[in-house]
């Protein structure tokens, strides 16, 4: 990289610096890869002596692949701690707030759930005096002989967005939100849809793994477990 001029303001940057110092660091590694590579496509297994050369070549492809990787992790070290430390500088006050946050919330909802208490025994209260009003004016038609006309239905209210019971000056608002809550109550009547479905095939499979962990002749019904044969370079 060019030297920059004295008294320039274009220092580099952080990644700029750091890309040469990991090239550096792989210089050599990636010497090695390259040749490494050109064998591999030289490669060839004809006969006991030739295979055994791309095993030994397979070998050197692992090690050098690992020798890269701990030379990357190497020169990576310095920055890794330097993360960590700003990832840690604010761990404390980010969890205080959470917590203040929370405690917060708290006072908020239960003042939410008395309001709406309030503003529902209210509501009953009216309707309450409403019927008793209506009876009485029942009865009075019915003294003079007078036939009320039916009392006309009371309207659903309008689905709409949640009734918010606070409404702060900064726009802030407390309202009642429903989530959906799944719980499985009979796994033999789960539609085929779901058990066959790719994530649930995975975690059944891993599951299956761990039982079988301390008995490899354990069967599992419904799992179907077979053998396969792969060859591998030490």
């Amino acid at each position: 990289m060019a030297t920059a001029p004295i008294g320039h303001n274009n220092p580099p940057s952080v990644k700029e610096v750091a890309l040469i110092e990991v090239s550096e660091a792989l210089a050599p590694m990636f010497k090695r890869a390259a040749e490494l590579l050109a064998s591999a496509e030289k490669a060839s297994a004809e006969d006991a002596e030739s295979a055994g050369k791309c095993a030994d070549l397979v070998k050197m492809i692992r090690a050098c692949t690992d020798e890269i990787d701990r030379k990357r992790k190497e020169a990576q070290k310095p920055y890794d701690d330097a993360i960590g430390v700003m990832r840690d500088a604010p761990r404390k006050i980010l969890l205080d707030l959470d917590n203040a946050k929370r405690k917060v919330a708290a006072l908020g909802a239960e003042f939410d759930k008395k309001e709406r208490q309030r503003l529902a025994d209210e509501q009953a209260e009216k309707d309450a005096q409403a019927a008793r009003d209506r009876k009485a004016l029942e009865d009075r038609a019915e003294s003079l002989g007078v036939e009320l006309p039916p009392e006309e239905p009371k309207k659903e209210p309008a689905r709409g967005k949640p009734v918010k019971a606070v409404q702060s000056d900064m726009g802030s608002s407390y309202y009642e939100r429903t989530n959906d809550v799944y719980t499985i109550v009979d796994p033999y009547a789960l539609p085929l849809e779901i058990l066959s479905h790719e994530k649930v095939t995975a975690a059944i499979i891993s599951v299956a793994r761990e039982m079988r962990k301390g008995n490899k002749d354990a069967r599992i019904k419904g799992i179907a477990i077979t053998t396969e044969t792969t060859t591998v370079v030490r």
